[in-house]
């Protein structure tokens, strides 16, 4: 493999890397304006159909519909700290 091909090869891997952090930042930016303007619909967008989500073990929301309560249902009401989302 020449040098030109190494550097390539680098300078691709450092481009993905950085296109999947602009993307993680994307979803937590997304995340939290959804939670901090109670909108169920457009949080629950953030998560995959099939979605287990586990709270601190007190709290379980499984699909994507379930979790509209994050920002809807008794763990919002009982929880003033904010939920730590999507990872």
């Amino acid at each position: 493999m020449s040098n030109l091909e190494s550097q390539l090869r680098l300078l691709s891997k450092r481009v993905e890397a950085l296109e999947d952090e602009r993307e993680i930042q994307s979803v937590m930016t997304r995340y939290a304006l959804a939670v901090d303007s109670n909108d169920a619909e457009a949080t629950s967008q953030i998560y995959a159909e099939d979605c287990t989500i586990d709270i601190d073990g007190d709290w379980f929301f499984n699909g994507r519909e379930e979790t509209k309560q994050i920002v809807t249902g008794e763990y919002c009401k009982s929880e003033p700290s904010a939920v730590a989302g999507p990872l």
